[in-house]
């Protein structure tokens, strides 16, 4: 616990950061492809509709996994600062 009434557990901000990490890579598996030619699905517009429709999708998951992947960052480098700051805090009161 620190001054600022904080209970923080460096071990639980990297397992939300590999949480994230796994969400994420579920929906990168996700596999977001063109669709073949119209008459597949019997209608030109639909085959058009579609192949909108999965490129905006493509386009959204791209930016979820970028702030995704920097949330995770985050996490980490927190996890971090509040390892490096315990264990300085504990050299200067002799406990390390």
């Amino acid at each position: 616990m620190d001054g600022f009434g904080f209970d923080v557990i460096p071990d639980d901000l990297h397992t939300a950061a590999s949480g994230i990490d796994d969400a994420v890579g579920q929906i990168g598996a996700a596999i977001v492809r063109e669709i073949g030619g119209g008459t597949d699905y019997g209608h030109d517009g639909l085959h058009g509709a579609l192949t909108e429709f999965l490129s905006a999708t493509h386009g959204h998951l791209d930016g979820c996994q970028r702030e995704a992947g920097m949330a995770g960052a985050a996490l980490r480098m927190n996890s971090g600062t509040y390892t490096g700051t315990d264990g300085r805090q504990a050299g200067v009161f002799g406990g390390r």
